[in-house]
C-alpha cells in the first residue's frame, strides 16, 4: 500500500504525466510532513540507513575543531548548514576551548520544524548559545566560519544524458505499480544552465543541482568576512563523470544500495559532486578557493593524526583516512574564502604538497 507521498507523487504523474527528476528528489527528500530527512526520527549511522563522518566518532569534530579555534581568537559567528542530527556541531563546541566557545555565536540552518526541535532538545546544556534557523538567508552579513558537511550532494539534482543530438533529461513515471524513468530531450535554456562545459560520449549521464548558484550566493552573503569549509563526496569533472558512463545517481536504504526511485520518502537518494562547478559558481559570486582536495589530507594537515594519538582513537583516524569507509579520498573538502579569513584558520593550504603525509607521520611518532 503506497505511503501518502508516494500517492502524492503518484497523483501528480496522473494528472501531469512524468515529472522532473529535480521535483521528484525535492518531494521524496524534503517534503514537509513525510520527506526523508524532515522527519524527527531521521538519523544516521547504525541505526539509519547509511553512515557519515560524524559517525565514526568525536575524532572529526576535534580535528576541525584546530581551525574554528584560530578562527576563534576573534568575535564571529560559527554556522552549521544541514546539520543532521547535530554530532558533528556537538564534538566541536565539546572541544572548544570555553573561551573560544565565549566569543562564538552558534548557528544550526535546518529548514524542517520537526527537525529543529530534535536539534534544540540535543543542544539544550550545549556550551554557548545554539541558535537554530530555516534558511542561510535570514542571517545578515558577519565574520563567520561556516561548515557544510554532505550537504551538497542532497541538494535535488538534475540528470541529464548525452545524446547525438544534444542532451535528455529524466523525468519519472509511474507503470505496472513502480516509478520508472522517462527521457525527454532537454530544452534549451536547461542545458545552456546546467550541462557541463566539456562533453561527453553518447549515452553517458551528468547529475548537477539547479539549486547551486543560490546556494552559493547565499553563502557569499554570509562570509564579511569568512570561510565555507564544504565536505563531500565527488571530484572534478574529468575525475568522475567521463569515467562513469551510467552516472552517479544512486539511492540508500538500510545501510544498502537501492534504486533512488524505490520507496520515496524512506530511501536517500545522493550522487557525486562535480566540484569543477562547485568552483566555478563560489569564483563567480566573489568567493575564493583557498583549499580542495581529499579530505584525508586536510584533516592530517589540521593535526588529526596527533590528536588521535592524545585521544588513544587511531582506529577511528584509521577510517577517516582509508578508501576503504568511503571517507578517505573519495571525500573532498572545499574551503572558500572572502576577506583572507582561511589563512587566519589554518585553512589555506596546498592539499596536494607530499609534505602533509610526512608531517602526518611524526605526529604519530611524537616528533
Amino acid at each position: 500500500m503506497p505511503t501518502s507521498l508516494e500517492g502524492k507523487i503518484r497523483a501528480r504523474i496522473r494528472d501531469e504525466g512524468p515529472v522532473p527528476f529535480c521535483w521528484f528528489m525535492e518531494t521524496a527528500l524534503y517534503d514537509d510532513e513525510q520527506g526523508y530527512y524532515a522527519k524527527a526520527s531521521f538519523t544516521t549511522g547504525r541505526e539509519g540507513d547509511f553512515a557519515t563522518a560524524p559517525d565514526t566518532g568525536p575524532l572529526l569534530g576535534a580535528t576541525l575543531a584546530e581551525a574554528v579555534a584560530s578562527f576563534a581568537e576573534e568575535p564571529g559567528r560559527l554556522i552549521e548548514v544541514g546539520p543532521g542530527s547535530g554530532r558533528l556541531m556537538q564534538d566541536l563546541l565539546t572541544t572548544l576551548d570555553p573561551d573560544a566557545v565565549g566569543k562564538l555565536e552558534v548557528v544550526l540552518v535546518e529548514r524542517h520544524e520537526q527537525r529543529e526541535e530534535a536539534l534544540a532538545e540535543r543542544f539544550e546544556d550545549a556550551p554557548g548559545q545554539v541558535r537554530i534557523i530555516d534558511e542561510i538567508g535570514e542571517l545578515g552579513p558577519a565574520r563567520s566560519f561556516l561548515l557544510a558537511n554532505e550537504v551538497l550532494d542532497a541538494l535535488p539534482c538534475e540528470v541529464l544524458q548525452r545524446t547525438d543530438v544534444g542532451w535528455d533529461r529524466l523525468y519519472v513515471d509511474f507503470k505496472e505499480g513502480s516509478f520508472i524513468e522517462h527521457w525527454e530531450p532537454a530544452s534549451d535554456e536547461l542545458v545552456e544552465r546546467l550541462a557541463p562545459l566539456q562533453d561527453l560520449p553518447v549515452g553517458n549521464r551528468y547529475e548537477t543541482a539547479p539549486s547551486l548558484r543560490s546556494f552559493m550566493e547565499s553563502i557569499e552573503q554570509a562570509l564579511d568576512p569568512g570561510l565555507a569549509l564544504l565536505m563531500d563526496y565527488g571530484d572534478t569533472f574529468e575525475h568522475v563523470w567521463p569515467r562513469r558512463p551510467d552516472g552517479t545517481l544512486r539511492g540508500f536504504h538500510d545501510h544498502a544500495h537501492a534504486s533512488p526511485l524505490m520507496h520515496p520518502g524512506r530511501t536517500d537518494i545522493t550522487y557525486d559532486v562535480d566540484f569543477s562547478r562547485v568552483q566555478r559558481i563560489a569564483e563567480h559570486t566573489g568567493l575564493n578557493v583557498a583549499s580542495f582536495g581529499a579530505q584525508e589530507r586536510l584533516l592530517v594537515h589540521l593535526g588529526l593524526m596527533r590528536i588521535a594519538k592524545e585521544q588513544d582513537d587511531l582506529l577511528t583516524a584509521k577510517q577517516l583516512l582509508m578508501p576503504a569507509t568511503g571517507f578517505g579520498a573519495r571525500f573532498k573538502t572545499l574551503v572558500l574564502d572572502h576577506g583572507d579569513a582561511a589563512a587566519k584558520a589554518n585553512l589555506q593550504v596546498d592539499l596536494d604538497d607530499p609534505n602533509l603525509w610526512d608531517a602526518g607521520l611524526r605526529d604519530i611518532q611524537g616528533r
